[in-house]
């Protein structure tokens, strides 16, 4: 069966808003994104709202995610963690509480999304690398709205590439 002009359109969409997200989080900023310093204050708070808002959106037991909020919100022990640790911990809290197999694998999807972002995306502090600033397309960092939107359409994009794929 010979491609046409038109089934390659995915890829490119795919292409386009991969483009889109390096040049939101910036290059320099996504070669840095394991780190074993702990989390402060206001990047916690931050991490945490962007993944409540993460299992509010997946899960689709309204019931389900405020339990899981209130588990998080009751965690004393989070305090001094590093990003991953964090994220750990609390997924074993969606997993006590959502059960649906599907559910549960749509926020790991998402909660390793937060893994590998730097931890200056939740500490409104730009990147510093031997002692200069970094570049990248904005000082400001992502809210976990902002971010939770581009993850969505990221994904949108992805899965119509997939559904053209199977369709050729």
């Amino acid at each position: 069966m010979n491609r046409t002009r038109e089934s390659r359109g995915g890829g490119t969409r795919l292409v386009g808003a991969l483009v889109l997200l390096f040049s939101i989080l910036g290059f320099s900023a996504i070669a840095q994104t394991v780190s074993d310093k702990p989390l402060g204050a206001k990047s916690l708070a931050a991490l945490v709202a962007g993944l409540k808002g993460v299992v509010s959106r997946e899960a689709h037991d309204e019931a389900g995610a405020k339990a899981v909020a209130a588990k998080w919100d009751a965690r004393k022990d989070l305090t001094g963690k590093t990003k991953r640790a964090v994220i750990n911990l609390l997924y074993g809290d969606v997993k006590s509480v959502i059960k649906d197999s599907g559910v549960l694998y749509q926020i790991y999807s998402d909660f390793s999304l937060y893994k590998q972002m730097p931890d200056e995306m939740f500490t409104g502090q730009p990147e510093k690398t031997n002692g200069a600033t970094a570049q990248s397309v904005s000082d400001k960092p992502l809210d976990p709205d902002a971010l939770a939107g581009l993850v969505e359409e990221l994904k949108q994009v992805v899965s119509a590439n997939a559904s053209d794929e199977k369709s050729c």
